[in-house]
């Protein structure tokens, strides 16, 4: 038995099935023809409590699982690994750069000490640049295709550059390639990810930009009708994106924005590369071109410096913008970041959660607001599991019927309750 074991982004659950797809082919589960257990743990380190995470839920597996083979992969273990390493629980560890390699898996199955210590993982720059082909997604209705890698901006609070490395673009006939086979495979809907894709296409020679690429794929590949993008740096939202995004039906009406602050001084002291102003540019521009546009965004409260005006900055954002989705974030300081040696906040990871706590009783507020605006309204629906879906604006929906995963359907919504919608198919 393999088990792929997944924390974090998109990217990593677009990551674990290429991770499932080596172990699998190299058979990693049979110890000299005896099937044994393997867990792989695909980690995050956005923030210490996912690390913290991830370490228990090592500890759990290995209690649940005395005799299995653990192995841990991803962020978390690139930035700290002596610290998992360490772990008595840890069978193998496998960096970011190799964990989409599959001869790094041979080695493991040929390693007749794996259950007895952890290795120092090789650097064998696997990636050749490019894109290894996923033809499912385990448990999903939709399909994640990585179109970049890596970041260049190194904002003072995050980690995820030292762990994934420089931003790289994958070759945009590998990715039309990769969504012809997860279409062909009956995925209906595309999710566009990567670590920082607002940075598409900057590595390569022909200079192809992230709208470029955009209107690549949904003239390639005419069977699309469903396009969702994920996370964007509002710094990239130029009027190009804004008009494709807005204007383009087949692009889903939903977007979500790495805001972090609502306060400049904030933005500046994190390193980003926007403004306030520029937020709320981008919400009215896509708002006055489709009015029915989902706009969600990542904060995080408690950052050093953030005192009680500036919190109350993103507060005040958040209404004026009427985001509909939050992802807030306690700041978490980061061994490592600029943020890590400026003077930290008195009682900082109180204070950090008791705004983010703010922040999300406000966010619960914002989707309610926005929810109930679809009350007697026909909406397009997929199905994700028995009677549960997910709306074109990435709303969760409660169907009256069951039908078959990743069906597309209509439906006519009659409530709104507790962060879902409930509706009739039509």
């Amino acid at each position: 038995m393999i088990e792929i074991i997944t924390f974090g982004c998109r990217l990593n659950i677009y990551e674990s099935e290429i991770i499932r797809k080596c172990a699998n082919d190299v058979r990693l589960d049979d110890c000299h023809g005896t099937e044994v257990s393997v867990f792989i743990i695909n980690s995050c380190a956005v923030t210490a409590e996912a690390q913290r995470q991830v370490r228990q839920t090592i500890r759990k597996y290995r209690r649940g699982h005395p005799n299995a083979k653990i192995i841990v992969t991803g962020c978390a273990v690139e930035v700290a690994f002596e610290q998992f390493a360490g772990m008595p629980e840890v069978n193998r560890i496998i960096n970011n750069k190799d964990k989409l390699d599959i001869a790094a898996y041979r080695e493991i199955k040929n390693d007749v000490t794996l259950c007895k210590h952890v290795k120092i993982p090789k650097r064998r720059h696997a990636s050749d640049g490019k894109l290894p082909v996923v033809c499912s997604f385990e448990g999903k209705s939709r399909a994640f295709v990585q179109i970049q890698g890596g970041c260049n901006h190194f904002c003072s609070y995050c980690i995820i550059p030292y762990a994934r490395g420089k931003s790289h673009s994958f070759a945009p006939e590998d990715i039309v390639k990769q969504i012809q086979t997860l279409l062909d495979a009956g995925y209906p809907e595309i999710v566009l990810t990567g670590v920082d894709i607002a940075s598409y296409g900057f590595d390569l020679n022909d200079k192809i930009r992230l709208p470029d690429l955009v209107e690549l794929i949904l003239n390639d590949c005419p069977k699309l009708m469903r396009l969702r993008i994920s996370s964007i740096d509002p710094a990239a939202c130029n009027n190009r994106l804004l008009q494709l995004i807005a204007c383009e039906p087949r692009i889903l009406p939903h977007i979500h924005l790495s805001v972090q602050s609502g306060s400049d001084l904030i933005l500046e002291h994190m390193r980003r590369r926007h403004k306030r102003a520029d937020v709320l540019n981008i919400c009215r521009t896509l708002r006055s071109l489709r009015g029915d546009m989902s706009i969600g965004a990542d904060f995080i409260t408690g950052f050093p410096g953030e005192n009680d005006d500036m919190f109350q900055d993103s507060y005040s954002l958040i209404k004026e913008a009427d985001f509909t989705f939050l992802h807030v974030f306690p700041y978490s300081s980061r061994p490592g970041t600029k943020a890590a040696k400026m003077v930290q906040l008195p009682g900082a990871r109180q204070l950090a959660k008791a705004r983010a706590k703010v922040l999300r009783r406000l966010g619960g507020q914002q989707l309610q607001k926005h929810m109930s605006g679809f009350i007697g309204n026909q909406i397009n629906i997929l199905i994700e599991g028995k009677n549960l879906a997910k709306s074109d604006h990435f709303m969760v929906v409660i169907a009256d019927k069951s039908l078959p995963e990743a069906s597309l359907a209509q439906a006519k919504v009659w409530k709104s309750d507790n962060g879902k919608l409930f509706a009739n198919i039509i």
